[in-house]
C-alpha cells in the first residue's frame, strides 16, 4: 500500500498531468489508439496519400462484398456506401 507521503505526492503530480493543451499536441493525441484506420473518423494522416487509402480502402470493401458472409461483419451504414469515399 501507499504512504501518505506517496498519496500526497502523487496528487501533486496528478495536477501537473493534463494532457496535451495545443491543437497540435490534441490532435497527435486524438490517433494514440488507432489500429488500422479505415473505420477513422480522419482518413490520413498529414503526409500520408488520400488517393492510396481510396484504393485500399476499395480493395478491402470489395473483399468483403455483400455476397461474401464476412460481409456481416462490417456495420450496416458502411454496407450502405456506394463510393470508396463513403466507407
Amino acid at each position: 500500500m501507499a504512504t501518505p507521503s506517496q498519496i500526497d505526492a502523487n496528487r501533486r503530480n496528478a495536477l501537473l498531468s493534463t494532457g496535451p493543451r495545443t491543437a497540435e499536441g490534441k490532435s497527435a493525441s486524438s490517433a494514440n489508439a488507432l489500429k488500422h484506420g479505415l473505420s477513422a473518423a480522419f482518413r490520413v494522416f498529414p503526409g500520408e496519400s488520400q488517393q492510396e487509402f481510396d484504393s485500399l480502402a476499395a480493395a478491402t470493401y470489395s473483399a468483403f462484398s455483400n455476397t461474401r458472409p464476412t460481409s456481416r461483419a462490417w456495420p450496416s451504414a458502411r454496407s450502405n456506401a456506394t463510393t470508396p469515399s463513403e466507407l
